[in-house]
C-alpha cells in the first residue's frame, strides 16, 4: 500500500511540475524555467528510501485464561436404621423405606443428593 501511495506521490510531484513548466518537456533540467526537476527528483528519492526501509512490527501474545477446576462433589449416604418398631410379624421384619433427596450443603457451597427414612416397608 505504502509502494502504491508513494508512486502516486511521484506522479502527482512531476506532472505539477510538467504544468508549471507550461508543457515542454526538460524545460528545468537545462536551466531554463523554475528549476522544477532537480528538486522532484531529490524528493521522490527520498521518499522512495523512507518506503524502502523496513517497519518494526510488534507482535503480542493474547493471555491465556486458566478456569478452576469444577468442584467436587461427594455425595454420603445415611446408614440404614436397624431399629424395627416393636411388635411380632409373621413373615420378615419390615425394612426401612428411603428417598432420595437433594438438599443444600453450606460446608461445599452446593447440593447434594441424599437418602432420607420415609417410612416402613
Amino acid at each position: 500500500m505504502k509502494k502504491v501511495l508513494s508512486s502516486l506521490f511521484i506522479v502527482l510531484c512531476l506532472s505539477a511540475g510538467l504544468a508549471h513548466a507550461d508543457g515542454r518537456w526538460g524545460g528545468g533540467w537545462h536551466g531554463g524555467g523554475d528549476g522544477w526537476f532537480l528538486p522532484a527528483l531529490i524528493g521522490g528519492a527520498a521518499l522512495g528510501y523512507m518506503v524502502s526501509q523496513p517497519q518494526t512490527v510488534y507482535v503480542q501474545s493474547p493471555p491465556v485464561v486458566y478456569a478452576p477446576p469444577p468442584q467436587t462433589v461427594y455425595v454420603q449416604t445415611p446408614p440404614p436404621v436397624t431399629v424395627a418398631p416393636q411388635g411380632t410379624y409373621a413373615g420378615p421384619p419390615p425394612r426401612p423405606l428411603y428417598k432420595e433427596v437433594i438438599e443444600y450443603d453450606p460446608q461445599c457451597n452446593c447440593n447434594v443428593k441424599v437418602q432420607r427414612q420415609v417410612g416402613w416397608q
